[in-house]
């Protein structure tokens, strides 16, 4: 398997749209790109949408989910990341919605958030600290 250099989401997605484009040293051809429904398409300047919500991740799930590998999450999974016409493919990292550069959070600073009414992914065992608004307790009429 190839290796492959730590980029962000959305330098990767800059990165696969001008291989896309055929050319990495001239961006004309990414923003001529006309394929509106790419994926790839709100992000191929590398950076955020105006006025949608900032979601890379889910727009390269999206992308080897419906256009590069449409059978389904295991053929996603068993991916090799080599595209034959470009080489290693620059989106191969984060094809199942995971940036393998956040490092995990630690027990204890999940705990942290959890008290402070953050969301985090699943902890096993623990569960949110529950807050009761006061129109619930049943002692007080509710107005």
């Amino acid at each position: 398997m190839a290796k492959y250099p730590k980029r962000t989401p959305l330098e990767a997605i800059r990165r696969f749209c001008m291989e896309c484009q055929g050319d990495l040293s001239n961006a004309k051809y990414v923003t001529d790109c006309r394929d509106m429904k790419c994926p790839f398409y709100a992000y191929r300047h590398g950076t955020p949408p105006d006025g949608q919500p900032h979601r890379p991740m889910s727009a390269i799930k999206a992308y080897c989910h419906g256009y590069c590998l449409p059978d389904g999450r295991e053929e996603v999974a068993n991916c090799q990341g080599d595209m034959a016409y470009a080489g290693p493919c620059p989106v191969f990292p984060f094809r199942l919605g995971v940036n393998p550069n956040r490092q995990p959070l630690s027990d204890e600073r999940r705990l942290s958030l959890l008290e402070a009414g953050k969301k985090t992914r699943f902890l096993p065992g623990v569960k949110a600290p529950c807050k009761t608004p006061e129109s619930t307790n049943p002692t007080q009429p509710i107005l």
